[in-house]
């Protein structure tokens, strides 16, 4: 019942954390019909093919001859130039992401009421300012590049083989409600691990911290052997929680992988067969295989998208829970031109959360 709840706040995160990424959207935009360009080019190699093999090939047509390897040069030159213009606007987009979440982190961190330094451990707060940015930077804007360039490259390429041969693209469509639910399995348990990973993080920072800066009394008290073991046990439990989050990675890619090839596998032997064969061309053929063979890292890189965005916003959440931390009220109202130098205390009452008894 939890998990409709659990998507509409990972949307609500996200939009928020898209939010930062708003006032630099005409770069955005800019790299997104880079990306668009970038992704045209997978489906104009495999068309290339079609006339290289036909008219170059078979009819021996001298224009062809000619203009194929012109044509296949253009190509690879706009593949590179718009490859460069979505790579590095892309990135530059998540930098400024980064640089604004670290400078709102960092001022709120200079205003926060005592309580809540000592409810946080500063190798947790660390973690978030460092670690916690970087993954949300993945996800703001290096999947998107994944996500919008390689879902065209998919458009563009079926909508080519469809335009091959209909009979045979319909195939290579059967793997599509598998993969949702594969995706889906696979969606909900990184986001789980990866919030577990970030409490590691925060674990491992937290007690290399201590020793670092309580390395006198570690030394006083004989302790090194009971911090050393109690920094191995958080590390093995954040190195365990880093392969699970591998594992699941690694198992996701090969199954989208061998799915997608048992497909080709199929569509290979119908295309051969007697009836096929004289419906399509060699060309025809050769570009509908090539077209199918980009569709592979295509998916592979898609099934890897999801990782990042998960975790992406389990690191948001953690973020913007800082940053929605009220700060230290200030109901000063006396304004002092000079001082005595006189302090006086009277009634002071302090606790570290309402319901303890006070300290002070």
């Amino acid at each position: 019942h939890s998990f409709p709840t659990r998507r509409s706040s990972d949307l609500a995160t996200y939009r928020r954390l898209v939010g930062y990424a708003l006032p630099h959207w005409k770069l955005f935009v800019f790299s997104a019909l880079a990306m668009a360009a970038y992704a045209a080019t997978d489906t104009l190699f495999a068309a290339l093919l079609k006339p290289m093999l036909d008219d170059s090939f078979i009819a021996r047509d001298p224009a062809a001859i000619r203009n194929i390897p012109l044509m296949l040069m253009g190509l690879f030159l706009l593949r590179g130039v718009t490859g460069f213009i979505s790579s590095y606007g892309m990135n530059w987009v998540g930098r400024q992401v980064i640089q604004m979440l670290r400078g709102e982190m960092f001022a709120r961190l200079l205003h926060l009421p005592a309580d809540y330094y000592a409810r946080h451990t500063s190798g947790a707060l660390v973690a978030k300012l460092i670690y916690n940015v970087e993954q949300v930077a993945q996800a703001s804007t290096n999947a998107i590049t994944i996500l919008i360039r390689d879902s065209l490259t998919v458009a563009f390429l079926l909508a080519w083989m469809f335009y091959l041969s209909g009979w045979l693209a319909t195939l290579f469509l059967v793997v599509g409600p598998v993969l949702a639910v594969l995706t889906r399995y696979v969606s909900r348990r990184y986001r789980k691990i990866s919030r577990r990973i970030q409490d590691s993080m925060a674990d491992v920072t937290e007690l290399a911290g201590e020793a670092i800066e309580g390395q006198k009394v570690v030394k006083a008290f004989g302790a090194q052997d009971y911090e050393q073991a109690q920094f191995d046990k958080v590390n093995r439990k954040n190195a365990a929680l880093q392969m699970k989050h591998i594992a699941t990675s690694a198992a996701a890619v090969p199954i989208t992988q061998f799915m997608a090839a048992t497909v080709l596998a199929g569509v290979i032997y119908l295309a051969t067969l007697d009836p096929m064969l004289d419906r399509i061309s060699a060309g025809d053929f050769v570009s509908f295989i090539a077209a199918m063979m980009l569709l592979m890292p295509c998916l592979k890189r898609l099934s890897t998208v999801n990782p990042a965005l998960q975790r992406g916003i389990a690191a948001a959440e953690g973020i913007f829970a800082l940053l929605d931390t009220p700060m230290e009220p200030d109901s000063g109202t006396r304004h002092l031109e000079r001082a005595r130098g006189e302090v006086e205390f009277r009634n002071i009452v302090f606790r570290y959360r309402p319901e303890e008894d006070p300290v002070l």
